[in-house]
């Protein structure tokens, strides 16, 4: 299971890879999700823009293990770095593994790069998996933490790409489905030409939908999708 950090971090029960859609990801997201049940320690860097499903791989991860009972730590930094202090990262290469996200929440402050540095290293010599994703390569001039970019460049490394817009709607729909509505397709392309191809504000968007939906005992039509987005947000 997940463990406790002096901090609550709850993980999304709807962030299970029976959810995620890989497009065109799907051969390097398996090769991962393999790494990671196997008893070997291993290293991955994720990276790629917004939307990618960076944080919805790392939560189905810790779901996949902790639900073989193994202990395993998410640690979103843009949260973590706001609430706790590098030192929390001392002790966490004892897990079975932990998954760092949003790692440019740390990029240039030197203490967080070298905790989560060492925390590599020590991962690595007590037989611990580690993944880290952010939104940039370790070749990336934005990455500007020296220490942990050249650790992460000897990981095994996978640049993440945006859906297609036929994957996005098949993701839009798998969203639905779990929480026992209908999204038909068209209703879906007109989503994703609306209002982007950021995965996360889709989904958020599916939340709200079905939310209305069920209150107003209405199906998810075009018509119905206009009236609920043109409300304003407390409506």
């Amino acid at each position: 299971m997940p463990t406790q950090l002096p901090l609550d971090i709850p993980l999304s029960r709807q962030m299970s890879f029976d959810t995620f859609h890989a497009g065109g990801n799907a051969e390097g997201i398996e090769q991962l999700r393999r790494a990671f049940v196997s008893d070997e320690s291993t290293a991955f860097h994720l990276w790629g823009p917004a939307g990618t499903g960076k944080s919805h791989i790392l939560q189905a991860l810790c779901h996949d293990l902790g639900g073989r009972g193994d202990a395993v730590a998410y640690l979103p930094m843009d949260v973590v770095v706001v609430k706790l202090e590098p030192a929390a990262m001392g002790g966490l290469e004892g897990l079975r593994a932990i998954c760092v996200d949003h790692l440019e929440a740390v990029n240039g402050d030197a203490m967080w790069d070298s905790a989560l540095a060492g925390l590599l290293d020590r991962a690595r010599d007590s037989g611990s998996s580690v993944v880290f994703s952010g939104r940039h390569s370790p070749d990336d001039p934005r990455f500007v933490a020296p220490a942990l970019s050249f650790r992460l460049s000897m990981t095994w490394r996978l640049e993440l790409q945006p859906l297609a817009p036929e994957d996005l709607i098949w993701a839009l729909q798998a969203k639905a489905r779990a929480r026992g509505s209908k999204l038909p397709a068209e209703v879906g392309r007109y989503l994703v030409r609306h209002y982007g191809r950021d995965v996360s504000t889709l989904m958020n968007l599916i939340d709200t939908l079905d939310y209305a939906a069920l209150a107003s005992k209405r199906s998810l039509t075009k018509p119905f999708i206009r009236s609920v987005l043109a409300r304003p947000p407390d409506a």
